[in-house]
């Protein structure tokens, strides 16, 4: 079972739920550089290209990198992201949990955005039983009620850029634009960035300064 951690100490009502995500949409622009050039380069295609094709496409379009993020590929209305190389030890803690550092950033993020956090584990040991390994892994997960939005690994991150927003009657094949807001990316990188400690003593993560 998934574990569950909160964005605050208290429940959150769907009403609220769904005021905070549109907030966030409704007070900012929509995202600029990297994830506003794929979202006005897709509107120019439209659907015409399929996943695979839009992201061959899209490689080849020199987009822009942001705070250490390069674009990767596109499906299902998520694009997957590069991100800095990361030391795991400083995602992992005890039983292949992530570090409390971690979290913390993360319950930041997830508040500002008015997101859930969750801590799936890995499904490679599920599907693929021969892949040694003492533990089993967890990655992070930042999600609405109808969907993850934010997925960050420390190989990768997946943002959904389209999706089903607050507000909106679900279909499970609606894909409309989300309310991200144009410091999404900047929000998410000190989950990559990481600093080295006093006295040599291995690197650790700075608590991010969240965008206004």
């Amino acid at each position: 079972m998934n574990a569950i951690l909160k964005s605050d100490d208290a429940p959150v009502s769907r009403k609220s739920f769904c005021a905070r995500r549109e907030s966030v949409g409704k007070t900012q622009e929509e995202p600029t550089q990297l994830l506003g050039a794929i979202k006005s380069i897709w509107a120019s295609v439209g659907n015409v290209l399929n996943d695979y094709e839009l992201s061959c496409f899209l490689q080849k379009m020199a987009l822009p990198s942001e705070a250490g993020f390069a674009f990767l590929s596109f499906s299902s209305g998520y694009v997957t992201l590069t991100v800095p190389r990361q030391n795991l030890e400083n995602w992992y803690a005890a039983k292949g949990w992530i570090t409390p550092q971690k979290e913390k950033i993360a319950k930041n993020i997830a508040k500002k955005y008015g997101l859930l956090l969750y801590e799936p584990f890995d499904d490679s040991l599920v599907l693929y039983p021969e892949v040694v390994s003492p533990v089993t892994h967890h990655h992070l997960a930042l999600s609405d009620e109808r969907q993850s939005v934010i997925v960050a690994h420390p190989l990768f991150l997946k943002i959904c850029l389209y999706g089903s927003p607050p507000g909106y009657v679900y279909s499970p094949n609606q894909r409309l634009p989300l309310p991200l807001g144009p410091n999404l990316l900047k929000d998410i990188s000190p989950l990559y960035h990481c600093e080295s400690g006093s006295g040599g003593a291995g690197r650790i993560c700075v608590e991010p300064a969240l965008q206004q």
